[in-house]
C-alpha cells in the first residue's frame, strides 16, 4: 500500500505542470520571433534589434526571477496562513519597488541612451531603438511582479495566459510595426544616402512592437488583478489577525528573497550582451589595423537571429524531460525518502543524456542543409556555428536539471556560486579566443564556444554540488557513466553514418529532404544499438514517446 502511494504520488507530481510548458511556449516563440525578424528586416536589422532586446531580457529577468519570485513565496506563506493584510501589503510594498525599478531603468535608458549606444554597445545608431525599448521595461517589470503575485494566491492560470499572450503580442505587432517601418526605412535610406538607416528602422519597428506587447500584457493581468480585488478584500475582512507586520520588515524580507535570485539570473543571462560587447570591441580594432573583416553587425545578427534561436530551441525542447522532475525528485528528498530520490535522479539523468547526446550528434551532422532552410546571407557562418555550438544543448539541459534542484533545496548561495564562477570562465575563454588577430583569432566562432566552456563550467558544478547535497555514492555514479559511455559510442556511430549519407545526398536531394532522411538515419541507427548494448531497457521505453511502437519493433527484431 505505501509504494503504490508514493507511486500515485510521482505519477500525479509528474503530470503536466502548465506553468512548465507555458514557459516553454513562451521562449519559443521568442526565439521564433527573432528568425521571423531575420527573414524581413534582414541580419543587419536584427544586429541593430539583439543588444537593445538583450537589455529588455536582462530588466525583466531581474524582476521576474527576482522580485516576482520574492513576492510569490512570501505571499503564498501568509495565505496559507490566512494573514491576507499582511500578504496584501507585501503586495503593495513589491509594487512600488517594481515602479521604481521600471522607471528607475526606463529614465537611464532614456537619458543615457547615447552613452548606452556608443559606450556600451558600440553602436551609435542603437540609441534609437534604446529609447524606443525604454517604457516598455516599466510594463514587464509590473506585469512580472502581478504574475508573481497571482502565483503566490494559489492561481497559475493567469500567469499561464499572460505568457502566452505577450508573445503572440510581440509576434504579432513586432513583425507588423517592424514591416510598416522597414519600408518607410527605404524612403529615409534613399534621402540620406545611408543604406544602414533602412535596417535600423526595421529594429525600431521591432522595439515598438514589443513596446505594445508588453503595455497589452500589463493591461491583461491589471484587468484581471481588478476582478479579483473584490474577492480580496473579502479574505481581508475574514482576517482576525491582530498585528500586521511593519513595511520596513517586508521591504527587508523582499530585499534579501528578490536580489539573490536577481543576480544569479543576471549573471546566467548577460553574458549575450558581454558577448556583443567585446565581439565588436576587437573587430573595431581589427578593422583600425587594416585586417579584412566581415561587418560586424550583420555577423552578429546572423549568431543571434539564427544560430542563438535554433540551439535555443532544441534545448528548450530538451529540458522538457527534467523540467517536471524536479519538483519531484526535491520533493522526494524532503519528505526523508533518500534512496528513492537518488534514483529519480540517476533516471532523469538517463533520460537527458539518452535524449541529448544523439540530439547534438545530430544538429552537428545537419548544420549545413539546416542553416539553408532557415537562415538568410552567408549560410556557412550559420552552419560553423552551430557545428562548434551544438554542444551547448548538452550542457544547457544539464545546467538547467542541476540549477532547477539547487534553487529547490534553497541553496542560493551556491547557484551564486555557480552563476559566478561559469561567467567568469565564460570571460576568459572570450578574451583568449577573441583577442588573437588574424587566423590564430576565431571572431564570431570564439563567442560560441566561450558559451560552451561557460555552459560546461556551469553543468560540471551544478551536477557536483547536487550529487553532494543527494549523498550520491559510487553505485549511482557508475550508473549514470555507464549509462553516458554507451550513449556517447551509440550516437557517435549514428552520426557518423549520417554524416555518410548527407555528403552522399546533399548535392543531389533539396536539404530539406536530406535533414529529414539524416534524422531518421540517427535514430534508426541508434536506437538499435541502445537495444543491442542494453543502454535502454523496456521500462524506460515505455516512458518514451512512440515507446510502445519501438517495442513492438524491438521485439519483432529480436532486439528486446
Amino acid at each position: 500500500m505505501i509504494k503504490q502511494n508514493r507511486s500515485s504520488y510521482i505519477k500525479s507530481r509528474e503530470k503536466s505542470d502548465p506553468l512548465i510548458y507555458a514557459g516553454f511556449i513562451a521562449l519559443t516563440a521568442g526565439l521564433l520571433f527573432r528568425i521571423l525578424l531575420m527573414k524581413l528586416i534582414g541580419e543587419e536589422g536584427v544586429g541593430y534589434f539583439a543588444p537593445v532586446n538583450e537589455i529588455f531580457i536582462l530588466c525583466s529577468l531581474f524582476i521576474t526571477y527576482g522580485l516576482a519570485a520574492a513576492t510569490h513565496s512570501l505571499v503564498k506563506y501568509r495565505i496559507k496562513r490566512e494573514q491576507y493584510k499582511s500578504a496584501r501589503r507585501i503586495f503593495r510594498c513589491a509594487l512600488t519597488l517594481a515602479l521604481l525599478f521600471g522607471v528607475a531603468a526606463c529614465g537611464i535608458m532614456l537619458l543615457a541612451n547615447g552613452f548606452i549606444a556608443e559606450t556600451v554597445l558600440l553602436e551609435r545608431y542603437s540609441w534609437l531603438p534604446v529609447c524606443v525599448m525604454a517604457p516598455a521595461v516599466i510594463f514587464i517589470s509590473l506585469t512580472g511582479l502581478l504574475r508573481g503575485y497571482f502565483q503566490g494566491t494559489g492561481t497559475r492560470i493567469p500567469t499561464v495566459h499572460s505568457l502566452i499572450l505577450e508573445q503572440l503580442l510581440t509576434i504579432g505587432f513586432g513583425v507588423f510595426v517592424s514591416a510598416v517601418l522597414y519600408r518607410y526605412g527605404y524612403k529615409v535610406a534613399a534621402v540620406l544616402h545611408n543604406n544602414s538607416l533602412l535596417s535600423l528602422y526595421g529594429a525600431v519597428g521591432a522595439s515598438l512592437g514589443m513596446l505594445i506587447a508588453a503595455l497589452l500584457s500589463f493591461l491583461h493581468l491589471l484587468l484581471l488583478y481588478l476582478l479579483y480585488r473584490g474577492t480580496a478584500k473579502k479574505q481581508i475582512y475574514r482576517d482576525g489577525s491582530r498585528t500586521i507586520e511593519p513595511k520596513a520588515y517586508l521591504y527587508g524580507s523582499l530585499f534579501r528573497s528578490a536580489v539573490p535570485y536577481g543576480i544569479v539570473a543576471v549573471l546566467f543571462a548577460m553574458t549575450t550582451l558581454v558577448d556583443q560587447r567585446m565581439y565588436y570591441y576587437y573587430r573595431n580594432i581589427f578593422a583600425e589595423a587594416g585586417e579584412t573583416i566581415l561587418d560586424k553587425i550583420t555577423v552578429w545578427g546572423n549568431y543571434y537571429g539564427i544560430y542563438l534561436s535554433v540551439i535555443g530551441i532544441i534545448t528548450a525542447c530538451v529540458c522538457l524531460i527534467p523540467a517536471k522532475m524536479i519538483k519531484v525528485i526535491s520533493g522526494t528528498w524532503q519528505r526523508e525518502e533518500y534512496r528513492s530520490a537518488r534514483d529519480q535522479m540517476t533516471r532523469t539523468v538517463n533520460s537527458c543524456v539518452t535524449v541529448t547526446v544523439p540530439v547534438v550528434f545530430l544538429t552537428a551532422v545537419i548544420a549545413e542543409p539546416l542553416a539553408v532552410v532557415i537562415g538568410q546571407g552567408n549560410t556557412a557562418i550559420t552552419a560553423e556555428l552551430i557545428q562548434y555550438g551544438c554542444a551547448l544543448i548538452l550542457f544547457g539541459t544539464f545546467t538547467y536539471l542541476s540549477c532547477g534542484l539547487l534553487k529547490q533545496f534553497d541553496k542560493i548561495y551556491q547557484l551564486l556560486m555557480i552563476a559566478g564562477g561559469s561567467f567568469l570562465l565564460h570571460l576568459v575563454v572570450l578574451y583568449l579566443l577573441l583577442s588573437q588577430a588574424g587566423p590564430t583569432g576565431m571572431g564570431i566562432n570564439g563567442v560560441a564556444l566561450s558559451n560552451v566552456a561557460a555552459a560546461a563550467g556551469a553543468c560540471v558544478g551544478g551536477l557536483a554540488l547536487v550529487f553532494r547535497h543527494l549523498q550520491y555514492g559510487q553505485e549511482w555514479l557508475r550508473r549514470c557513466l555507464r549509462i553516458l559511455i554507451i550513449t556517447l559510442i551509440c550516437a557517435g556511430i549514428a552520426g557518423l553514418i549520417a554524416v555518410l549519407f548527407k555528403t552522399a545526398l546533399i548535392s543531389v536531394l533539396p536539404e530539406f529532404v536530406v535533414i529529414i532522411i539524416c534524422s531518421v538515419t540517427v535514430l534508426a541507427v541508434y536506437l538499435v544499438l541502445m537495444l543491442l548494448l542494453r543502454g535502454l531497457t523496456e521500462n524506460e521505453l515505455e516512458k518514451m514517446p512512440g515507446g510502445a511502437a519501438i517495442i513492438t519493433a524491438a521485439k519483432f527484431l529480436h532486439l528486446l
